[in-house]
């Protein structure tokens, strides 16, 4: 039962120390709900559901499931941000294949 309107659960991920500077200068966060996380930290992902061959014999079983909006209010982000300290003196085709890696973790599989 919803007594409040749904925010959006938006997370802040890696380099934690700066976090708390990066929170108290968003101006509207009262309209957002945020955590903060590890970069190595695993995500939840929505599972990816088996693709629809025939719509027109397909009967759906509901508008929404009964923990949908629990779900998307308090456990998987809308939005994640990625904050990664960038190393000058490493090799940037490294850097860059490991902050692909990172990145390939928050999406579905």
């Amino acid at each position: 039962r919803l007594l409040h309107p749904p925010v959006p659960l938006c997370a802040l991920v890696g380099v934690k120390e700066i976090h708390p500077a990066i929170i108290n200068n968003m101006p509207n966060v009262k309209r957002l709900r945020l955590v903060s996380r590890e970069l190595h930290e695993d995500f939840p992902k929505p599972k990816r559901k088996p693709e629809i061959k025939d719509w027109d014999s397909f009967k759906p079983k509901g508008i929404l499931k009964s923990n949908w909006v629990e779900k998307h209010r308090t456990v998987i982000p809308a939005v994640a941000t990625v904050l990664y300290e960038w190393d000058e003196g490493k090799d940037w085709h490294s850097q860059a294949s490991l902050m692909a890696s990172i990145v390939s973790n928050f999406t579905r599989k």
